[in-house]
C-alpha cells in the first residue's frame, strides 16, 4: 500500500471537496433519517479508509442520495439508540458485502444491471427525495400512508405553511444558485448555509425549524461503538441491496473517470476498498458509504493530482467537526431541503429517460417497472426487482443474439468458425 506523496493541489482539493461535502454529508443523513452528525461521520471515516485500501485515484467514497433512501427504508421508523445499534450493523454488513464482491472479483457481474433499470430506479429515488423533504419548505408536516396522498395533502394545506420558512427556502434556493454562476460554485451550499443562518439569527426568527430541533450535534470525532451482531440476520437482505446498488454506482464512477498514466482501471479493489470503509464505518457510528458521483465530479474539478487529496477531505471534515460542531445546530432545515431537492432534480435525466423510451420495448418496460416498483415498494424490494429484470432482459437477448457457424480444420489440428453459407 502506497501512499501518494503531499501536494499543494490535492490540499486545496481536498478543503474544497470538504467545504462542498459537509452540507451535503448532513442533507444524506437527513433522508436516511438519522442524526446529521452520522452523515458527517461518514465522510470522515469512510472517504479516508475506503481512499487509501482502494484503488481509484479520484474516486471520493461516501454517503449517497440512493443509499441514504434505502437505509430510511429500513430504519427510518427507528429513534434513539436502537436506530444507532441498526445502522451501524447495516454498514458493517453492507462492507463484509462488499469484500466478497472485491474478493470473489464480482466486477464482471455489474454489466447485468442495465441502463434503463438503474435509470428508473434513480429517477424514482430523485421524486422520492423531493417528496421526502417537501415538508421542511414552507413548515408543515403531511400525514397520509403513502408519498402520493403525503404529497396530496400537503398541496391542500399549503395555506398552513409559515412564511419566515418559506422565505428561507426561497432565500437559500436564490444564493445556492447566483453563487453556482460564479468561480465560487463548489462553495455554493456552504456559503448559502452561512449567509441564511446569520440572517434568522440575527433576525430573531425563532420559528424556523433548525438541524437542533431534530438531533443533538456533539462536537467532536466518533467514539468506538461495538455494533450488536445480533442484529446481522434481520438486517442482511437490506445490506445485500445497499452493497449491490452501492457496487452499481461505484463501478459506473470507477469506468467513467479517467485514471492517471499507468494506473488499470480495478472495479474489485475499488470493492474491497469500499469493503474495509465500511467496516471502519460499522464501527465508528457511520453510514453505509459507496463512491459519490457528485464528490468524485468536485474532487477533480478542484484539481486533485493524486488520492491524497481524498484524504485531505476526510481529515478537513474531521477539523470541521472538532471546531465548528456546535454551530452545525444552527443551519435551518428548509435550506438542507433546498439542497437536497436541487441534488435530486440532477438525478433526473430526461434526455435519458426518453432515449431508454426510444431504443427497445423490453428497455422501456424494465425502466417502468424499477421506477414504480422504487414508488410503491420498499427500495430494497425496488433493486432485488431491477437486478432480476436486467438478468431477464440479458438471457433473453443473448437467447436472440445466437448465431451459427461452421469449424473449418486447419492444417495444425486446430479449427477456424466461418459463417455458415447463406444459401
Amino acid at each position: 500500500m502506497n501512499l501518494p506523496a503531499i501536494n499543494k493541489d490535492d490540499v486545496v482539493a481536498g478543503l474544497t471537496g470538504a467545504i462542498a461535502g459537509t452540507p451535503q454529508a448532513m442533507g444524506f443523513a437527513l433522508i436516511a433519517g438519522v442524526n446529521p452528525i452520522y452523515g458527517l461521520y461518514t465522510a470522515v471515516v469512510s472517504t479516508i479508509v475506503g481512499t487509501i485500501l482502494g484503488n481509484s485515484t479520484f474516486m471520493t467514497i461516501g454517503p449517497t442520495n440512493a443509499l441514504s433512501l434505502v437505509v430510511f427504508s429500513a430504519i427510518g421508523h427507528l429513534t434513539g439508540d436502537i436506530q444507532l445499534a441498526h445502522m451501524v450493523v447495516l454498514t458493517l454488513l453492507v462492507g463484509i458485502f462488499y469484500l466478497l464482491f472485491g474478493v470473489l472479483r464480482l466486477g464482471f457481474f455489474i454489466r447485468f444491471v442495465s441502463n434503463a433499470v438503474m435509470t428508473g430506479f434513480v429517477t424514482g429515488a430523485g421524486l422520492l427525495i423531493i417528496f421526502g423533504q417537501i415538508r421542511h419548505l414552507n413548515g408543515y408536516s403531511p400525514y397520509g400512508s403513502s408519498v402520493v396522498s403525503r404529497v396530496g395533502d400537503w398541496m391542500l394545506n399549503f395555506h398552513q405553511s409559515q412564511i419566515e420558512t418559506i422565505f428561507v427556502s426561497i432565500m437559500t434556493l436564490i444564493l445556492i444558485l447566483l453563487i453556482k454562476r460564479t468561480h465560487f460554485k463548489n462553495y455554493a451550499v456552504l456559503v448559502s448555509f452561512a449567509l441564511v443562518t446569520l440572517m434568522i439569527t440575527a433576525i430573531g426568527w425563532h420559528d424556523v425549524p433548525l438541524v437542533r430541533d431534530i438531533s443533538y450535534i456533539p462536537q467532536g470525532l466518533p467514539n468506538l461503538l461495538m455494533p450488536d451482531f445480533t442484529l446481522m440476520a434481520e438486517l442482511a437482505p437490506t445490506a445485500l441491496a445497499i452493497a449491490i446498488l452501492g457496487a452499481v454506482q461505484s463501478a459506473a464512477i470507477t469506468n467513467s473517470v479517467k485514471e492517471v498514466p499507468d494506473k488499470r482501471v480495478n472495479v474489485n479493489r475499488d470493492f474491497i476498498g469500499m469493503g474495509f470503509a465500511n467496516l471502519a464505518g460499522g464501527f465508528f457510528q457511520s453510514m453505509p458509504a459507496c463512491g459519490s458521483l457528485s464528490r468524485t465530479a468536485i474532487n477533480m474539478d478542484a484539481g486533485a493530482k493524486s488520492r491524497a487529496s481524498n484524504i485531505f477531505a476526510g481529515i478537513f471534515v474531521a477539523i470541521f467537526l472538532l471546531l465548528f460542531g456546535s454551530w452545525i445546530e444552527l443551519v435551518p432545515l428548509p435550506s438542507l431541503s433546498i439542497q437536497l431537492i436541487l441534488a435530486a432534480i440532477s438525478l433526473i435525466s430526461i434526455r435519458e429517460i426518453v432515449f431508454i423510451w426510444r431504443v427497445h420495448f423490453s428497455a422501456r418496460v424494465a425502466m417502468v417497472a424499477t421506477f414504480f416498483s422504487a414508488l410503491f415498494l420498499p427500495l430494497e424490494y425496488s433493486i432485488y426487482i431491477g437486478v432480476g429484470i436486467s438478468l431477464l432482459l440479458y438471457l433473453a437477448n443473448s437467447a436472440n443474439a445466437i448465431s451459427a457457424v461452421r469449424l473449418v480444420p486447419l492444417e495444425d489440428g486446430r479449427y477456424q468458425s466461418h459463417p455458415m453459407p447463406t444459401s
